[in-house]
C-alpha cells in the first residue's frame, strides 16, 4: 500500500486503532486523528502514555488482554483528540538551534 492511499484511509476514518508508542501518538496529534490506543503488553512507556492520554480524555485506551472492539468503540465516543490543541509556536526556531 502506498503512503498516499494510507493517508487517505487515515483521514477518511472516524478512528484508528493502534499501539501507544510515542511516535504513533505524535503522528496522530500532528494529523489530528482520533484513535483507540492499545499498548503493547510489557512496554511500560506505551502503558504509561496510554494511561496519560486516557486520563486527559484525549485518546481512549484499553489493554490488549481486555480488548473488545465493540466496547472500545462505544467507550471511545467521549474521547475527542480533535479537541486537543497543539502549539507549535517557536518549534522551527528550537529545531534550528538543535
Amino acid at each position: 500500500m502506498d503512503l498516499i492511499k494510507l493517508k487517505e484511509y487515515f483521514f477518511a476514518s472516524e478512528q484508528v486503532i493502534c499501539r501507544s508508542g510515542y511516535s504513533s501518538i505524535m503522528d496522530l496529534i500532528a494529523l489530528n486523528i482520533n484513535a483507540i490506543l492499545v499498548p503493547t503488553p510489557g512496554q511500560t512507556e506505551q502503558e504509561y502514555l496510554a494511561g496519560y492520554f486516557l486520563k486527559k480524555n484525549i485518546f481512549y485506551s484499553e489493554s490488549q488482554k481486555d480488548f473488545n472492539l465493540i466496547v472500545a468503540m462505544e467507550k471511545s465516543k467521549n474521547f475527542k483528540m480533535r479537541n486537543f490543541t497543539f502549539n507549535s509556536e517557536g518549534l522551527e526556531e528550537r529545531l534550528k538551534n538543535l
